[in-house]
């Protein structure tokens, strides 16, 4: 009974080390196999640095990720999940969402200068249906945020006739932002249509 506990810790060090490796998280199944990849290395570092990262991707390859994929399923019931992501480069793509009623910008993520409604969009409660919203076409919640910016704009401005949630994305380092999808309402109904 005494050697259950120690084994027991060892074991989820263990799992803790394999799966939450910083550096090893970016390493891929084909990463330093190639005569290419290996020459581009060659040109960064020295020979020993060169041999090092050689020898690191192919115990990625061989010993790690297939124990990796072997014991993945032990973090889901505990909520575990040991991925880093540390953004060494900034996420690839940035979503955003944007609020036009009757043709004027009110509301864009993360602008100070359209900032109608950030507070309630940005509570910990409607942020989820938010950030879905802007990265899928068809989420789950659309139709109720359509509702509840709809009622909000119907209150703020009594006058306005249309109202566009359009959906944005952008490269992280910047670039020309792309519509992915939007969602128009119109007076006299204000039924949300997703194009």
């Amino acid at each position: 009974m005494a050697t259950i506990k120690p084994a027991s810790l060892l074991i989820v060090y263990f799992l803790i080390a394999l799966h939450g490796c910083p550096g090893l998280d970016y390493l891929g199944k084909k990463d330093f196999v190639s005569e290419k990849s290996q020459n581009e290395l060659r040109e960064q570092m020295p020979e020993l640095g060169v041999q090092a990262a050689i020898a690191i991707g192919a115990f990625n390859r061989r010993v790690r990720l297939p124990l990796v994929e072997k014991t993945e399923w032990v973090q889901k019931p505990f909520r575990v999940a040991q991925t880093w992501n540390l953004y060494r480069d900034g996420p690839g793509r940035v979503n955003r969402l944007e609020i036009l009623v009757d043709g004027e910008l009110v509301h864009r993520t993360a602008d100070s200068d359209h900032s109608w409604l950030t507070p309630q969009l940005r509570s910990r409660r409607i942020r989820p249906m938010v950030e879905s919203t802007a990265r899928k076409r068809n989420s789950k919640n659309w139709r109720g945020l359509s509702r509840y910016i709809a009622e909000q704009a119907r209150e703020d401005f009594p006058e306005a006739e249309s109202i566009e949630i359009r959906a944005k994305q952008v490269r992280f380092t910047g670039g020309e932002e792309r519509v992915r999808h939007r969602i128009v309402m119109a007076a006299p109904d204000w039924e949300a249509e997703l194009q």
